[in-house]
């Protein structure tokens, strides 16, 4: 995903291999996956508004997260506002789910 960079902040119980299985579920486009079409994220957010766009990514990383990497908790997604326009930068909060 080019217009789209994705950080985290999580507490040290969370593994390197975890974080790098975010990293490319959150960096890969919906529908781009031969064997499962719905791994990645909802391509169709860059055609739209910020504001539109921040709603569905926010949803859509909260959704796939829990489908695809169940031990892991999404506490808090938010972005900041970066130099280039063109780019969204994504800070995810993790946290390891209790209960898998």
């Amino acid at each position: 995903m080019n217009n789209i960079k994705v950080d985290f902040t999580t507490d040290s119980s969370i593994d390197t291999e975890i974080l790098t299985s975010i990293q490319t579920l959150c960096s890969t486009y919906e529908g781009t996956i031969p064997l499962d079409r719905r791994v990645g994220l909802d391509s169709s957010v860059i055609s739209e508004s910020i504001d539109i766009s921040k709603e569905v990514i926010t949803a859509d990383i909260f959704d796939k997260i829990e489908k695809y990497i169940p031990e892991v908790e999404v506490i808090e997604v938010s972005f900041k506002e970066g130099e280039d326009i063109s780019m969204l930068d994504v800070l995810i909060k993790l946290g390891r789910r209790e209960d898998v």
